[in-house]
């Protein structure tokens, strides 16, 4: 498969793994819609992606809204990272108070200083450090109840490959 119609491929995934959240929450007052934004033609905003070449920036955002009548305890949200990409740093703009963690395999998380992969190295199995490029999930875990109506979001940033 080339690069170029990969991206195409890939813009199609990252609007399929939006939906998987929010018809996830379908029955529950907690409500994830998620989105891939990338710079418009300006480079001053962001706008929904809808091509992503490889090389390109993508920011990869979850809006969590509490629609029910009190305030939403332990709440924790996880974002895979869609094949293809890799993860670059949390978002800047994430104002929401939580604690992050990350996995490389979907099922074992931790912070980004104790996270490990295992690689052969000429038949050898040796564990090093994981590195962000090793991420394939990223989970947040808010820290504060969230209040009844309020809206909190939580993104990360990544590259095409």
């Amino acid at each position: 498969m080339t690069k170029s119609s990969r991206s195409i491929i890939l813009a199609a995934a990252l609007f399929a793994c939006g939906g998987a959240f929010a018809q996830s929450a379908a029955q529950s007052p907690i409500k994830v819609v998620s989105s891939a934004l990338v710079a418009g033609a300006s480079g001053k905003q962001l706008e929904a992606a809808t091509s992503v070449p490889p090389g390109a920036k993508v920011l990869l955002k979850s809006t969590i809204t509490n629609t029910g009548s009190a305030a939403a305890k332990d709440l924790v949200i996880t974002n895979p990272v869609p094949q293809h990409m890799v993860f670059d740093s949390l978002s800047a703009g994430d104002k929401t108070a939580t604690n992050v963690t990350f996995s490389v395999d979907g099922v074992n998380f931790a912070a980004a200083s104790a996270l490990t992969v295992k690689v052969a190295k000429q038949g050898v199995e040796l564990t090093r450090a994981a590195q962000p490029s090793d991420y394939r999930f990223v989970r947040w875990t808010l820290s504060n109840p969230l209040p009844a109506g309020a809206i909190a979001e939580v993104a990360f940033n990544a590259t095409v490959e």
